[in-house]
């Protein structure tokens, strides 16, 4: 199970890097979609921490504060038998 939350994670970190955007990560309390979410969210922090790597696209403004567009990611489990 763990492996597959993992690729899960990795495929969505995939598209969001692709699209260069840091989502807002919604999901259900409990269960898979929690899981992914958490992983997610620790994913994407762990790349911003370092901007010089960071895989996302740089968006400064001309303050020098970084700025990025509002995605919405929302994370849902059904049960699969």
């Amino acid at each position: 199970m763990s492996s597959r939350l993992e690729a899960i994670v990795d495929g969505l970190f995939s598209v969001l890097v692709t699209y260069g955007q840091v989502p807002v990560i919604r999901t259900p309390k409990g269960g898979a979609a929690e899981s992914i979410g958490e992983k997610l969210d620790k994913k994407i922090r762990d790349n911003l921490r370092d901007h010089r790597s960071s895989l996302f696209n740089d968006h400064s403004s001309s303050s020098g504060f970084r700025y990025f567009e509002s995605t919405i990611v929302g994370v849902f489990s059904t049960t699969i038998t």
